[in-house]
């Protein structure tokens, strides 16, 4: 998705969504795809945003205010795809 899709196709996509799908998948390309992240990035997120079912996370993420309680990993750590 990463490498096929531009900033703007996300955007397109994002039009309808709940507010909560923006911090998810800018937080989730935020490594594999930083700088599409960081036109993803909502101004200022209203409240804390969960990844997961539980409300215990395993990591918070300040900048994407999305509380990952889901991943065993962080996606900052994936590397950039070329």
């Amino acid at each position: 998705m990463a490498t096929r899709s531009t900033a703007d196709d996300l955007e397109r996509e994002l039009v309808g969504r709940p507010s909560t799908v923006r911090p998810r998948l800018a937080y989730l390309l935020s490594g594999v795809a930083p700088a599409v992240a960081d036109r993803l990035q909502p101004a200022r997120p209203q409240s804390v945003t969960w990844f997961g079912h539980s409300r215990t996370s395993r990591r918070f993420d300040k900048r994407f205010n999305v509380a990952d309680g889901l991943l065993p990993f962080d996606p900052h750590a994936l590397s950039e795809i070329a």
